[in-house]
């Protein structure tokens, strides 16, 4: 038997001497990543609440597809309208949903250090509040203290109280970083 030989090129038989180019493949490894990709963006899609989703940077067809999906809930037709929506999102921009994601990230993380902020707030003294006012100087501090007071007690005054405050406290950083 004979040795194969490597690297030869099929030419045509009209134009003698003219190699063929390669084919190139798609791998389906690569098929799969981006498949996956898809998966989990479009869960990502299905847990934004639905006012968030109404704003969502795609068209009218996919957000028609993403609110069907979850009107399906626990369906047999899940699977399948599963695949449509990610056949939709292939011809979206994915850098553009991605980023509205982010931002929707960035709105949950504020939300996160205005709570941490709060409790520091509630269980710190006038030391936990100057703190605040340096980092955030355009907060009121009679205010605050007032609102710090009352939601230390107990009862339902209290809770409307420390909801006050947590929107005292988000007016004070919205108006800090815009001044900035």
């Amino acid at each position: 038997m004979s040795k194969k030989r490597k690297g030869f090129q099929w030419q045509r038989d009209d134009q003698p001497g003219e190699a063929l180019e390669p084919v190139v493949r798609f791998e389906s490894s690569a098929k799969n990543l981006e498949n996956e990709a898809l998966s989990v963006l479009t869960h990502r899609l299905i847990d934004l609440p639905v006012g968030r989703r109404s704003r969502l940077p795609v068209g009218d067809e996919l957000k028609d597809a993403i609110t069907h999906l979850i009107d399906l809930g626990g369906q047999s037709a899940t699977r399948r309208q599963m695949l449509r929506v990610k056949h939709l999102l292939r011809g979206e921009d994915h850098e553009a949903v991605e980023a509205f994601l982010a931002g929707d990230s960035d709105d949950s993380a504020r939300g996160y250090s205005l709570e941490r902020w709060q409790a520091t707030l509630l269980e710190g003294g006038d030391d936990a509040l100057q703190a605040f006012l340096d980092k955030y100087p355009s907060g009121d501090r009679q205010q605050l203290r007032n609102l710090l007071r009352q939601a230390r007690g107990e009862g339902p005054a209290a809770a409307r109280a420390a909801k006050r405050l947590f929107q005292a406290m988000k007016s004070a950083i919205n108006a800090s970083t815009l001044s900035r």
